[in-house]
């Protein structure tokens, strides 16, 4: 029963998550666009970047903040967070360059206070530009929808870090920043964006800026999911998020500080187990669904086919990463020959999602098809196993043909001049090296795709078990949602 305290409590506290989660959510489409106008080779002036990347944040604050009870201030707080977050990245050009008197451009402090000044100022237009568009009524609570969209912004900053992790790999930049966590003696966020003009350097170096990114909208998801009140289940899985990111940044420094190739193989594994987290985090946001007996009978394959996917994954990606840092031939052909079998467990997972059909029958049990039982197809979780299917299925028709692509350009292990060979290094084979990142990259979606069936197959048989009417031998058609520990229980 909620109280008068838990809902004051509750209305304090969404005053400030909505913008906080828009502004994570946006922090992560500016980086992203900020990475792209950067890349080696570009000179994007400084007005077009500007602009990009303010256009990015007004897109994205007008976007999310349509469900927002208060859309112009949702918005400024939203911009003023991805502001503070964009710090991170515009220390690398407000820093001299070394061997410049002094640390930082002279105009430094008044060039933070116009960047946040100015964010906030877009968030605001942002938030008055949905408005405009039309206010669009929430489906569910607004602890739910925002904590999710929260969860969801943090999941999204691990994309682009395993993207350019594995261009890293790809193209052998892994060691050529000799020191961690500084950059050639710098600090980190303060290294002059002027020192970057080589491919491999720039690549290795923007990595663990992203890898910052990261770990801060991870600390603002388990922040949120207390501040917000989420369930045990959430809470736990954003605490071992946490740790998971901790561990695997410590993996990537040591793996250049102690120049430890095996730390480079756990880091690349690691990585992409936490989207997965990262996702069935998002997925469990919320109150529980509503299902019945048929449905929890359906999601049980699923559940145990997803299951037995990831680990398929898990064993797939460490083939594959055992031969992107170590070089081993026979690792190569293992992963070669294990895809066979992880290409048919996750076709499982889609050809088993499928059976959660549309109740025939309709809601008084009269329909033109009495034959045809329920299946738990209109239960909600029931709908969203069923669309994800086709999903499922077109990324793993992608990754398998990547896979071959990614073999027959001779993409994969790569040598990784050090610091002192740079100048010397020969040239990066872009091609090949694009090829071998996309299917990093589209292995990782289709991992969190699985572990989104898992989820939804979890939450489709949550099921309040009680006890049949007197003289009756089956339990009843429907049940009363539980909440998500329960869930996982009774899976």
């Amino acid at each position: 029963m909620t109280t008068l305290k838990d809902q004051t409590f509750t209305e304090k506290r969404m005053l400030a998550w909505p913008g906080i989660a828009t502004g994570v959510a946006a922090a992560v489409a500016m980086w992203v666009a900020w990475y792209f106008l950067h890349r080696p080779g570009l000179d994007t002036p400084l007005i077009v970047t500007g602009t990009a990347v303010g256009l990015t944040l007004v897109a994205m604050t007008a976007l999310l903040t349509r469900v927002a009870a208060n859309a112009p201030a949702t918005g400024a707080i939203g911009g003023a967070t991805a502001g503070l977050i964009g710090l991170m990245l515009l220390g690398s050009h407000i820093a001299k360059p070394q061997g410049a008197d002094g640390a930082f451009n002279t105009q430094a402090p008044v060039i933070v206070l116009a960047f946040v000044a100015s964010t906030t100022v877009l968030g605001l237009l942002g938030g008055l530009a949905s408005n405009a568009l039309g206010r669009r009524e929430a489906r569910e609570p607004d602890r739910d929808l925002w904590l999710r969209r929260l969860a969801l912004a943090a999941a999204a900053s691990y994309v682009p870090l395993i993207a350019v992790g594995g261009l890293v790999t790809s193209t052998g930049s892994g060691m050529s920043v000799p020191d961690w966590p500084g950059t050639y003696g710098s600090n980190m966020f303060l290294y002059p964006f002027a020192l970057m003009e080589d491919p491999r350097i720039f690549y290795e170096h923007t990595h663990r800026l992203l890898g910052t990114l990261a770990g801060l909208s991870t600390v603002i998801l388990l922040v949120g999911a207390f501040a917000m009140r989420a369930s045990t289940t959430v809470r736990a899985l954003a605490v071992a998020l946490l740790a998971g990111v901790i561990v695997q940044g410590l993996l990537g420094g040591f793996r250049v500080a102690k120049d430890i190739p095996a730390f480079g193989f756990l880091h690349g594994v690691l990585g992409q187990g936490l989207l997965v987290i990262a996702t069935i985090t998002a997925a469990f946001v919320g109150r529980a669904f509503a299902s019945s007996p048929a449905a929890a009978k359906t999601a049980r394959p699923v559940f145990v086919l997803a299951a037995v996917s990831l680990a398929c994954l898990a064993i797939q990606l460490s083939f594959g990463s055992l031969y992107r840092h170590l070089g081993s031939s026979h690792a190569l052909y293992s992963h070669i020959g294990f895809s066979v079998i992880v290409t048919g467990a996750i076709a499982h997972v889609a050809i088993f999602s499928t059976k959660f059909k549309p109740n025939a029958l309709g809601e008084d049990g009269s329909g033109a098809d009495s034959s045809r039982a329920d299946n738990g197809g209109d239960t909600e979780a029931g709908v969203r196993l069923r669309r994800l299917a086709p999903a499922i299925f077109a990324v793993l028709a992608i990754q398998f043909t990547l896979g071959f692509a990614a073999w027959g350009f001779g993409s994969g292990y790569t040598e990784r001049p050090t610091a002192d060979q740079l100048a010397a290094a020969g040239d990066i084979n872009y091609l090949g090296s694009i090829i071998a990142t996309v299917h990093q990259a589209n292995g990782a979606a289709l991992a969190a795709l699985t572990g989104l069936a898992l989820a939804w197959a979890v939450r489709a048989g949550a099921i309040a078990r009680r006890p049949a009417a007197a003289g009756s031998e089956n339990p009843p058609a429907a049940a009363v949602p539980q909440h998500e520990p329960n869930a996982i229980a009774g899976a």
